[in-house]
């Protein structure tokens, strides 16, 4: 099992190096007039670059999708790596890494144009994702879920050595106590449930009025103290 552990989080780490490598390959194929393409990598889309497009030179403008993605994937690398000391900096890797993923997939759902801000080119025809961006899409879910086995696995050792229920385990019976827990409550019945909402209505409004005739006399009081018309 320690094979296990340690193969799990050498994986786990080598996949989220991966999925930040891939953001300095070409991330998008931005075609302008002319049906020239621009390569886009995604660290240029990311942070900014120049870009030199018919002999003009163009500053591209910074994506805060790509550079939140970007960051938060180093993130996940930088726990992954701290796993290896302190066994609960993989659930902060887990934690990011899911972070990430969600903003890889808030970026492909969208139309391209409002995600690769590359304003400073003139009149973009068209905008296409590469397969350096979809490969890195999966391999950040990948990084995920291996993320995920190596804590379940260390866990696993860590409750052997200690007698300790294992966190399936754990989680386990929490769901089991939840479902027995449920099955003790006593539900109102149809009659009671639409007496008590009765009440309520009828203490809302009655309480509703008492502050409106008090903030109305307050008001009038004040008007006549300071002989001003409210």
């Amino acid at each position: 099992m320690k094979a296990a552990k340690l193969g799990t989080q050498i994986l786990a780490v080598a996949l989220a190096a991966a999925a930040l490598v891939l953001f300095f390959f070409s991330f998008a194929n931005i075609t302008i007039p002319g049906g020239e393409v621009v390569n886009a990598t995604g660290s240029e889309l990311a942070f900014g670059a120049t870009k030199t497009v018919a002999g003009v030179e163009y500053k591209t403008q910074v994506s805060l999708y790509f550079s939140f993605a970007f960051v938060l994937t180093a993130i996940t690398l930088l726990l992954s790596l701290l796993s290896f000391k302190w066994r609960r900096s993989a659930w902060g890797a887990v934690v990011f890494s899911i972070l990430s993923l969600c903003v890889h997939i808030a970026i492909f759902t969208v139309e391209p144009r409002l995600r690769v801000d590359y304003v400073p080119i003139p009149s973009v025809e068209n905008i296409q994702y590469t397969s350096f961006y979809w490969i890195s899409l999966f391999v950040m879910l990948a990084t995920f879920i291996i993320t995920l086995v190596s804590i379940f696995v260390a866990d696993y050792i860590y409750s052997k050595q200690h007698d300790k229920l294992p966190l399936f385990q754990k989680i386990k019976k929490f769901f089991r106590d939840y479902k027995s827990e449920i099955k003790k409550i006593v539900w109102p019945s149809r009659k009671t449930t639409i007496r008590n909402t009765i009440i309520v209505l009828v203490m809302c409004l009655v309480l509703g009025g008492f502050i409106w005739a008090l903030d109305f006399g307050l008001a009038r009081l004040l008007s006549l103290a300071l002989q001003i018309d409210l």
